[in-house]
């Protein structure tokens, strides 16, 4: 290599941005958006399970895409909704260095919530509804003693709803919470 490819080399390696150190305390919250679908529908534990950071935070270059897997999955049944757990293991920073994590999903304010769940009816829903139906068959009754209450009350929990499947799509937005500090170079 000539004099003059090296330091050409040199300059640029030298004008390159170096990444900053991590330095990232344990309960540090970071938002993500999902890069792959969740479901518990479709989705197997061992699954992978990407996010990535929009903009730099704690620490981490904005573009760290975080991997982590599926550690439980289950499909929605008659009478509960489904769900799903993770764990994050790894951040994938911008420079392809990739760094050791513990983290799990969490809410906005910290709260850890491993476990996504799908959609049930909520008791007052369900007191509404059966409400209403008994109510609607009063009302279709040609006389009091035709009304047949608990069938209408009956038809009105069947029309709030099934549990439902827990489902995140790509581009959803979310938070991890860091388990452990994290500390690299």
């Amino acid at each position: 290599m000539s004099i003059r490819s090296a330091a050409i080399l040199l300059s640029v390696a030298l004008a390159a941005p170096a990444l900053a150190a991590i330095n990232v305390a344990k309960g540090t919250v970071v938002a993500v958006t999902l890069n792959t679908p969740v479901s518990s529908k479709t989705s197997k534990v061992g699954d992978k399970v990407q996010g990535t950071i929009e903009a730099a935070q704690a620490s981490f270059p904005a573009g760290t895409v975080f991997q982590g897997e599926l550690t439980n999955v289950v499909p929605k049944t008659d009478t509960a909704p489904g769900m799903v757990e993770a764990k994050i293991t790894t951040a994938h920073l911008p420079d392809g260095t990739e760094i050791p994590v513990r983290a799990v999903p969490c809410n906005d304010k910290g709260d850890i919530t491993t476990v996504g769940k799908g959609k049930a009816p909520s008791e007052k829903k369900k007191t509404q509804a059966a409400k209403l139906g008994a109510v609607a068959a009063i009302l279709v009754a040609t006389s009091p003693e035709e009304a047949n209450i608990k069938a209408g009350a009956e038809a009105g929990l069947k029309r709030v709803g099934k549990p439902r499947d827990f489902e995140a799509e790509v581009g959803k937005k979310g938070w991890i919470y860091f388990q452990d500090d994290v500390k690299a170079k």
